[in-house]
C-alpha cells in the first residue's frame, strides 16, 4: 500500500508528490495526459513564451524613437516553435524531478473506486491501494449556454494555441486575464482583435481602474473592445463567424476564442465516497482535506484562485498534513499576475471588496508616467496602488500596471504577510532609477507625502 496516491500531475499534484517524497513517503502519481497539467502544456508556459515574443516584437516596432532603426518581421511559426520547445523542456524537467525523487508515475486514467483504492486504466497495475489520496484533476474551459467550442471556428485557449498561423481577425469572448493575454499576443502579431466582455470593465476580478487602464492600452494598439454587452448568437458561414451583440451590432471574425472561465474537473465517484462538492468544486478545509479525512484535494479542482503558484502551496500544505505536520493555506497573500505588456499584478483585497468588508480605507497611488525609469523606456500607461486600513496602517491589498509588475508585487505581498505597515515601505530606500520606486511613492502617497507625484 502506498502512503499516498495523487491523481493529476499539474502544479498541485506534482509538487505534493515531490514534498511527500522528500519527507520519506512512498508516493505514486496517476496521469492520463502530459505531465505538468494545463499550466505546463497549454497554459502558463506556452502562453508566456508567445507573450515574450509579442513583447519583443512590440518593442522592436517602437525602437526608432530610441535611436535604433530596424524593420521587425514577425514570424509566428518560429514563435510557436520557441513556445513548444519551452513547453517540452518544462515538462521534461518535471518528469526528471519525479524520477529522481522516486515517485512512481502511473500512466492512465485514475478512478477512486473505494475509500483506499484507485483503479488505473491502461496500466499493468490495475488498482493501487493508498493510505491517503490527493485529487489534483485540474479544470477545463467553460462553454456558454448558447455558445460552445467546436474545435474549428470557435476555439478554447488550447485550440488557439494549436494554430500555427495568425488569423486575420479574432473575436475574443471574455475580457478576463486569458482574453487580454491572447489579445496582446495575436494583436501584436497582426490579427484584427475584438474583445466582448459582459461586465462593465475588462479584468473584472480586479479593481475597476485596472480594467479601465488596460482597455485604454489595448485600444491604442488597435483592439476593438465592447464591454457591458453579451453575444446572443454566433453564425458560422463557410470560414467566417458572425457574432450578434445586443443593439443589433454584428462582429465578423475568422476565429473565435471562448475564454469565459474554467470549470473544475470533479471526479463524479467522489460523491459516493462522502466528499462534499460546492459551487466552485471540491470542498476542502484550510488543510486541503475533504469531508473524508484521508482524501485531499489541491489546485483548480477546488475552485478559485486557479493559479499555478496557489496550487503549489496547496500541494505542500496537503503533503505536510499527510505526514503529520499541521499546516494551513494562507489565501490572503497570493499574488495575481497577468502577463500583458505592461504587466498587471495584484494581491489581497480590491478597493471595492475592502469597502464591502467595512474597512476605513486610505489609498496611495503613483502614476507610471511620473517614474524616471518608465519615462526612459517610453512607458506612460500604468500606476501602483496600495490599499491600507486607516486604523492599523496595515496593507490590505495592492495592484500595479507596469513593466515587471508581476515580479515587483512580491514586495507588497511580503510586507503584508509580515504585518508591516505601508509606512515601512515608504521608509525603505529604493534604487534609482527603477520602476520599483512606484511602490515607494505610492506608500508615501497614502499620507500625501509623495514628492514626485
Amino acid at each position: 500500500m502506498k502512503d499516498a496516491v495523487i491523481i493529476g500531475s499539474g502544479p498541485g499534484g506534482y509538487y505534493c508528490a515531490l514534498k511527500l517524497a522528500r519527507l520519506g513517503k512512498d508516493v505514486a502519481i496517476v496521469e492520463e495526459g502530459d505531465v505538468g497539467g494545463t499550466c505546463t502544456n497549454v497554459g502558463c508556459i506556452p502562453t508566456k513564451a508567445l507573450l515574450e515574443s509579442a513583447r519583443i516584437l512590440h518593442e522592436a516596432g517602437s525602437s526608432e524613437r530610441m535611436g535604433v532603426d530596424c524593420d521587425p518581421r514577425p514570424d509566428f511559426r518560429k514563435a510557436k516553435k520557441n513556445a513548444d520547445v519551452a513547453t517540452k523542456r518544462s515538462r521534461k524537467g518535471i518528469e526528471q524531478l519525479l524520477d529522481q525523487a522516486g515517485v512512481s508515475l502511473l500512466r492512465g486514467h485514475g478512478k477512486v473506486t473505494e475509500a483506499n483504492v484507485i483503479e488505473v486504466s491502461g496500466t499493468d497495475e490495475g488498482a493501487v491501494e493508498a493510505k491517503n489520496i490527493v485529487i489534483a484533476t485540474g479544470s477545463s474551459t467553460r462553454d456558454l449556454p448558447n455558445i460552445a467550442c467546436d474545435g474549428e471556428m470557435i476555439l478554447s485557449s488550447r485550440g488557439l494555441l494549436n494554430l500555427d498561423y495568425v488569423p486575420e481577425s479574432l473575436l475574443i469572448i471574455g475580457g478576463g486575464s486569458i482574453g487580454v493575454e491572447f489579445a496582446s499576443i495575436f494583436g501584436t502579431f497582426g490579427s484584427k482583435v475584438t474583445i466582448v466582455e459582459i461586465l462593465p470593465n475588462l479584468l473584472p476580478m480586479e479593481t475597476a481602474v485596472v480594467g479601465q487602464t488596460m482597455e485604454k492600452i489595448l485600444r491604442r494598439r488597435g483592439v476593438d473592445i465592447h464591454t457591458n454587452v453579451a453575444i446572443s448568437d454566433i453564425d458560422i458561414s463557410g470560414k467566417e463567424c458572425t457574432a450578434s451583440l445586443g443593439g443589433g451590432t454584428e462582429i465578423k471574425a475568422d476565429k473565435v476564442l471562448l475564454s469565459v472561465g474554467r470549470a473544475p474537473n470533479v471526479p463524479e465517484e467522489l460523491i459516493r465516497l462522502g466528499v462534499k462538492l460546492g459551487k466552485m468544486g471540491v470542498v476542502v478545509n484550510k488543510r486541503m482535506q475533504t469531508a473524508v479525512p484521508h482524501i485531499y484535494a489541491v489546485g483548480d479542482v477546488t475552485g478559485e484562485p486557479m493559479l499555478a503558484h496557489s496550487a503549489w502551496a496547496e500541494g505542500e500544505v496537503a503533503a505536510l498534513n499527510i505526514t503529520g505536520t499541521p499546516a494551513k493555506m494562507e489565501y490572503n497573500y497570493i499574488p495575481r499576475c497577468i502577463y500583458t505588456f505592461p504587466e498587471v499584478a495584484s494581491f489581497g483585497l480590491t478597493e471595492e471588496r475592502a469597502k464591502e468588508k467595512g474597512f476605513d480605507l486610505r489609498i496611495g497611488e503613483f502614476p507610471l508616467v511620473a517614474n524616471a525609469r518608465a519615462r526612459i523606456s517610453g512607458e506612460r500607461d500604468g500606476f501602483a496602488r496600495i490599499i491600507t486600513d486607516a486604523k492599523t496602517k496595515r496593507i490590505l491589498g495592492g495592484c500595479a500596471i507596469a513593466p515587471h509588475a508581476t515580479e515587483m508585487m512580491q514586495e507588497l505581498v511580503l510586507a503584508a504577510r509580515l504585518g508591516l505597515s505601508y509606512e515601512e515601505i515608504g521608509k525603505t530606500i529604493h534604487p534609482h532609477p527603477t520602476v520599483s520606486e512606484i511602490f515607494f511613492e505610492a506608500a508615501r502617497d497614502v499620507d500625501g507625502e509623495s514628492l514626485h507625484k
